[in-house]
């Protein structure tokens, strides 16, 4: 529609016999049949899936070709045709592409937060005819179809399906009509265009004024430097943010994200919940930061082409300025654009939360997840958007280079079975924020990867700025040569020293990651499984063994350094009829731990497998009991790619009994997954048995464990002088001790052998309940939510 506007051979054409309506339709419907093809290559993807090499053609069941046909046919073309109707509209009545762009967006951001109001309409037929895309009618008619139904039916094109497409296509047409209408074969007058002809109207002619070139003093120095920068900066920034496009994104941005930080109180089933910090944050981050990522990517192509699309590069090229300040103020600018971005997805989220009442708004955490871990992840892209422009040959190769750099970072080392962040392109380690520790647990990854990448960004901006093209040499020959040129004095010793940080962080990383903790990959790690399965399942799961009747835990926890000393006595008693020889003993994986068994000692160990088995000398006859000791410890060293225990934390630990020994054969370890079981010759995975209420060995194992009965179970738990720990039971007394705060914890009935033991720096409330005197634990940061 626009494209004789763009290249400017409107009035070539408009000196044509054309028809009106011949010449808008016929380049309609050829977009139409354009805009079809790639929605159509969801089919072709789906058929041609199970010829890949990496997949399991066996998951693939016949090809359902009504299936696929009714799809194109029922939802793809019309879709396209309805989009297609508003979007032709657009670019005939603006002539501007750029105007259809923001036009998409705000269609499917418009449609987007319409489902949330269509959603809680109680009459189901509005909502269905309501939505222009069929959706709606498609879940209310496939609600209630059985898994059959949806692998061999198709949604009729009758009633309410029916009605709902001959309305919106009828609604296309419309559009379609209207903008053809409105259709003027006549070339639009610009504003300068206007004025001129203003002023030939008028018979006046401006004259000579021109009164001499000015005297000019020219400056050099520091000063002089920075005041360029800052001009380059306020240039790309604020042209930016006036232009029309990035206005309306972020005009779209605001109406996608504003309704669910309104709904964020609001859950499910008529459910209700509290618009905490973190929560909005992941609200902020859910709803507009692919309106954000648009932005960088879309402006990163439009600043580094700016000069030479508008024909300014030689001018440019002429100024006294370094090199180096075209690059950095325009990178600045970006992530000024960015962070105010942030800034205003923050006043949003305080916003919703005054709205709802709720006053605790932890601005320090706002700051902490939006604009510092997540801009240092912005940053990384905008200096790969850049330097995807830098080395491109033109602005469109450019954005093509960085969405696939980002979707081969994003997919392609999975894929070749790269299992490190240090690869990974702007990679930080992943987090959980919690009130109890904050980040604490995560920060010395976080903080190394980041220095790592920010190090590895630096010596891509300095590549950058001596890539940079300034003038009119296009070749790559001549800009390597120019680059060597600039590659001299402070460059040349800052690429020096950011190198040797970057490899000296990098080394760091690798030591701590790969040394200091050894990385298991997940292919090893499943083969692991399926080996542990086929060795020891069929001579070890029927085995009797001992069973657990009475144990008692000595506990000492320093959360500071995330240290756990675990001591457990436990009495392991013959229930069966025959004598017992050989015990199996599974430890946790990630735990030192030491064990000894009366009368038992090692006969074979398989430290792959975190297995060993012990030979009783004598065997333990039915009936008799044998004392079993052991020792977990646990203290992290270094930091890991990601952080993998989240159960012993600086405030806060929950951990349970299950990093202690466990006798027997343990099948929870096994592969669960129907086909990577098949990869490894296992077979189907076996079902829980059935109830049978005869079946009395089934009955004897519950779901928690298959090595011990209802037992008795006391604690003595130590912890840091400011947190209260609690473990199963009643509490019998407390005491402190060498700074340290001690609990005596014991079970008054018999329980099952699965329990959960906590630490953290409570508050104490004392309440009454019945006459009772009930203590309350809270955390001091949620002091909010006990007084609500």
């Amino acid at each position: 529609a626009t494209r004789d506007f763009a290249y400017d051979t409107q009035q070539l054409l408009f000196t044509k016999p054309l028809k009106k309506y011949g010449y808008l339709l016929g380049r309609f419907w050829g977009a139409v049949v354009v805009a079809v093809v790639p929605v159509l290559g969801v089919s072709v993807g789906m058929i041609l899936a199970k010829y890949a090499w990496w997949s399991d053609a066996d998951r693939f069941g016949p090809i359902s070709w009504s299936g696929h046909f009714w799809g194109i046919v029922v939802f793809a073309i019309p879709n396209v045709i309805i989009i297609s109707t508003a979007v032709f509209a657009i670019a005939v009545l603006t002539r501007s592409t750029i105007a259809s762009f923001i036009g998409v967006i705000v269609i499917l951001v418009g449609w987007g937060v319409s489902q949330a109001y269509i959603g809680n309409l109680e009459n189901e037929m509005l909502a269905m005819m309501l939505d222009p895309f069929g959706i709606e009618c498609f879940d209310w008619l496939t609600k209630y179809w059985t898994v059959a139904d949806k692998n061999t039916s198709v949604v009729p094109l009758v009633g309410v399906m029916l009605w709902n497409r001959l309305l919106w296509l009828g609604v296309g047409m419309l559009i379609l009509a209207a903008s053809c209408w409105r259709f003027q074969f006549a070339t639009r007058k610009t504003l300068a265009t206007k004025l001129t002809d203003a002023v030939t109207s008028s018979g006046t002619i401006a004259s000579d004024t021109s009164t001499g070139i000015p005297a000019v003093d020219f400056h050099h120095g520091g000063g002089t430097v920075l005041r360029q920068l800052w001009s380059q900066i306020k240039i790309d920034m604020f042209g930016t943010m006036k232009s029309n496009v990035f206005l309306v994104v972020m005009f779209a941005a605001l109406a996608n994200m504003i309704p669910s930080l309104l709904f964020a109180a609001k859950q499910g089933f008529g459910l209700s919940a509290l618009p905490v910090t973190y929560n909005m944050v992941d609200l902020v981050r859910g709803t507009m930061y692919i309106f954000l990522i648009a932005i960088m990517a879309f402006y990163a192509g439009v600043l580094v082409w700016k000069e030479r699309e508008s024909r300014l590069d030689e001018v440019y090229d002429s100024a006294p300025h370094p090199t180096w300040i075209a690059y950095t103020g325009k990178l600045v600018a970006m992530m000024m654009i960015i962070v105010l971005v942030q800034c205003i997805g923050i006043a949003a989220a305080v916003g919703a939360q005054m709205y709802h009442g709720y006053d605790r708004f932890q601005l320090a955490l706002y700051v902490q997840e939006l604009l510092v871990i997540d801009l240092i992840g912005f940053f990384c892209l905008v200096v790969l958007a850049f330097f995807s422009h830098i080395v491109s040959p033109n602005k469109y190769v450019g954005y093509f280079l960085f969405i696939g750099l980002v979707i081969a970072n994003a997919f392609g080392w999975s894929l070749a079975k790269v299992e490190t962040r240090m690869v990974s392109f702007g990679d930080i380690p992943g987090h959980i924020y919690s009130d109890m520790y904050g980040f604490a647990p995560f920060v010395k990854g976080m903080q190394a990867y980041s220095i790592y990448w920010l190090l590895f960004t630096l010596l891509m901006s300095i590549f950058c700025v001596l890539f940079w093209q300034r003038g009119k040499e296009k070749t790559y020959g001549g800009r390597a040569v120019i680059m060597w040129q600039r590659w001299k004095g402070p460059v040349l010793g800052l690429t020096v020293v950011a190198l040797a940080c970057w490899i000296a962080s990098a080394g760091w990383v690798y030591h701590n990651t790969r040394v200091v903790n050894e990385y298991v990959k997940s292919d090893k790690a499943e083969e692991l499984r399926a080996d542990y399965e086929k060795t020891f399942k069929e001579k070890h799961e029927d085995a009797v063994q001992p069973r657990v009747v009475d144990i008692k835990y000595n506990i000492d926890l320093y959360p500071e350094q995330q240290k756990l000393v675990m001591r457990g006595e436990q009495v392991l008693e013959n229930k069966d009829d025959e004598p017992i020889s050989e015990v199996f003993i599974h430890t946790a994986n990630g735990y030192e731990t030491e064990l000894e068994i009366e009368n038992a000692k090692i006969k074979e160990v398989f430290e792959d497998y975190d297995y060993t088995i012990y030979e009783l000398d004598p065997p333990l006859q039915p009936g008799e009991q044998a004392d079993m000791t052991f020792t977990v410890s646990y203290e992290p060293e270094g930091f890991k790619d990601s952080v993998s225990n989240t159960s012993i934390v600086q405030n806060g630990s929950f951990f349970n009994n299950q990093i202690a020994p466990q006798i027997g054969y343990q099948s929870g370890f096994e592969l669960s997954d129907k086909e990577d079981r098949k990869d490894h010759d296992l077979g189907e995975p076996e079902p829980m048995p059935k109830f049978a209420p005869e079946d009395l060995e089934a009955r004897r194992n519950t779901y928690i464990s298959g090595t011990s009965d209802w037992l008795t179970v006391e604690t003595v738990i130590s912890t840091s002088k400011d947190q209260i720990a609690i473990a199963p039971g009643s509490l019998q007394k407390k005491w402190e001790e060498n700074g340290r705060n001690y609990f005596h914890y014991k079970v008054d009935h018999p329980s099952l052998n699965f329990y959960s033991f906590i630490s953290a720096a409570y508050e104490v409330e004392v309440r009454q309940w019945n006459d009772v005197d009930i203590e309350v634990y809270f955390h001091p940061e949620h002091r909010w939510n006990v007084d609500n």
